[in-house]
């Protein structure tokens, strides 16, 4: 199964590869989005849209069809992301410097005790502050380490930040690519980081967190696609394989290059989908 943006759950029948069955998960007249399953697949959290600049975080028990408001205060939040024990959530959150300002100032990197939420909506706690950077990709490599994409001006560096210690340690810059999203496989210990250059080619580079090992691979994008240089990224939880979409499209990434297109008969844009934690 499946989960993105308008939320919707694409399900393939056992052992294909045809999302053939469509499911709305959610019933407002809200425009929601950035969706992510907890770790047991139980929950989802999501961002529900209150106007340009604000948003609130949201978490759905998809067994008993209740929602929680996750987060206290509206904001300018980012896709949260479940700790591997499904206890914490990270996500960015921007900072203006004015009610009405017209673009944020910067991201802060923060917390929510998930169980706390279950009672009551959170206040979110700042791991790593605002300092004219941006945050995105927000990955956990364990219950106390998330992996991310940092962004100042126009260079990006991957980094490791230990949420107990506030260590940071840098993992990857590459001067001639731009950085566009990462996914951190806690089955393989591997962090796949989607990049292109100055020509708008993209390329997929797999980084082993132990090693240090990177392997370069050449993406045989579809024709169609190609000037395409937006492609976030997730792992298969059980495969070596990555999900992706452009338009209408799911496609899954090998790690030899080869995209399978996967065309859904919808007119929305497909964005940000996630593998259920099942495959």
């Amino acid at each position: 199964a499946i989960g993105l943006t308008s939320y919707l759950i694409f399900k393939a029948p056992t052992g294909t590869n045809i999302f053939s069955q469509i499911t709305p998960l959610t019933a407002t007249d809200k425009r929601e989005y950035l969706v992510n399953f907890s770790p047991d697949g139980r929950y989802i959290a999501f961002n529900r849209h209150l106007n340009i600049h604000k948003n609130q975080i949201w978490i759905k028990d998809l067994q008993l069809d209740q929602e929680y408001l996750l987060t206290k205060d509206i904001g300018i939040y980012q896709r949260a992301a479940w700790s591997p024990d499904g206890q914490q959530i990270a996500f960015a959150s921007y900072h203006l410097k004015g009610e009405e300002q017209a673009k944020p100032e910067c991201e802060s990197l923060v917390l929510v005790s998930f169980p706390l939420a279950k009672i009551r909506p959170q206040s979110t706690k700042s791991i790593l502050p605002c300092q004219q950077r941006d945050f995105d990709s927000i990955s956990w490599v364990s219950n106390d380490e998330i992996v991310f994409i940092d962004s100042q001006s126009t260079e990006q560096d991957v980094r490791l930040l230990d949420i107990t210690t506030g260590e940071l340690t840098h993992l990857y810059k590459n001067t001639q690519q731009r950085i566009d999203s990462l996914a951190y496989s806690v089955r393989t210990g591997k962090i796949a980081i989607m990049q292109h250059d100055s020509l708008d080619i993209n390329s997929l580079n797999l980084l082993d967190i132990e090693s240090a090992e990177m392997r370069k691979i050449n993406l045989n994008i579809p024709a169609v696609f190609a000037a395409k240089t937006h492609w976030p990224i997730t792992w298969h939880p059980t495969q070596d394989k990555l999900l992706t979409s452009n338009d209408n499209t799911f496609f899954e990434i090998d790690l030899d290059g080869n995209f399978t297109a996967h065309p859904i008969a919808i007119t929305q844009t497909l964005y940000y989908p996630v593998y259920h934690p099942d495959g």
